[in-house]
């Protein structure tokens, strides 16, 4: 099978171009946030020899930095999030969160 070719709108975007459009419409202080849940991800990723996508995916981590969850249940209001992935890795998104939050 033959795929279509790609125009030049819909060419492939690099991982740095897909995150600088997530934080576009975040304020300074919400793309700090941002940053900072990525590098958990990154770690959480490399410690369990995954993808950071199984992680979560960057939508995700744009979710927790807009709502800014502060604990377990309002961590698992996020979509993307279920019990699973709260357990093994809400603590440390949250332990980020609540730093950053309580960082003044």
């Amino acid at each position: 099978m033959l795929l279509p070719e790609l125009k030049p709108e819909q060419e492939f975007k690099s991982e740095q171009e897909v995150n600088q459009e997530l934080t576009l419409n975040l304020s300074d202080d919400d793309a700090e946030l941002y940053n900072i849940l990525r590098g958990v991800r990154m770690r959480l990723a490399g410690q369990e020899k995954v993808s950071a996508f199984i992680i979560c995916h960057n939508e995700v981590l744009k979710q927790m930095v807009l709502r800014k969850p502060r604990n377990i249940t309002e961590l698992l209001s996020i979509s993307g999030i279920g019990e699973v992935k709260a357990e093994r890795y809400g603590d440390a998104f949250l332990e980020q969160i609540i730093k950053w939050l309580d960082r003044d």
